[in-house]
């Protein structure tokens, strides 16, 4: 006889995560918001394209940590990673003291929100935040619904997380 088993919160992140990561290019309509991000902060030899953004699953257990006056130390998990990289082109005009040559890399580490009852923790945000203000990298949360399945999931809201 099969029983049913309740989904916790923890269960419905997963299933949230797990969805997003599987695809190799990130849902609609996250490419289109980062995309134009990438515009206003990349060099001028930089054309942003759809094709050069790739997902990544964070299974390497990375903490971004940060440390206050009083030594407390603050850690966030990213859930996954949106990685994007423009080679340049014959034609560009990429300047000599760049470091990568004719590479440019932007990374977005991304908290996956699922369902209605998640919440974005005090600590998460505030290592966001620091990392927009302070680093290369571009944090993003990204809210999912789920309530089209098993056809299908939605993306409610991505955050491109800002200093305050």
């Amino acid at each position: 006889m099969a029983e049913t088993n309740e989904l916790d919160p923890a269960h419905i992140g997963t299933v949230g995560e797990a969805l997003f990561c599987a695809a190799y290019a990130p849902p609609s309509p996250i490419p289109h918001i980062l995309l134009d991000h990438i515009e206003e902060i990349s060099p001028e030899w930089v054309t942003p394209e759809e094709g050069s953004l790739r997902v990544f699953n964070s299974q390497d257990n990375h903490y971004f940590s940060i440390e206050d006056a009083n030594g407390e130390t603050t850690r966030w998990e990213k859930d996954a990673e949106i990685s994007y990289s423009y080679f340049a082109r014959d034609g560009d005009t990429v300047p000599e003291d760049h470091q990568l040559g004719g590479q440019w890399m932007l990374e977005f580490p991304v908290e996956i929100k699922t369902g209605p009852r998640a919440k974005v923790e005090a600590n998460q945000r505030t290592v966001m935040e620091y990392l927009a203000a302070n680093t290369d990298y571009q944090p993003i949360i990204v809210r999912l619904g789920l309530d089209g399945m098993p056809d299908e999931f939605v993306v409610e809201e991505v955050e491109l997380v800002q200093s305050d």
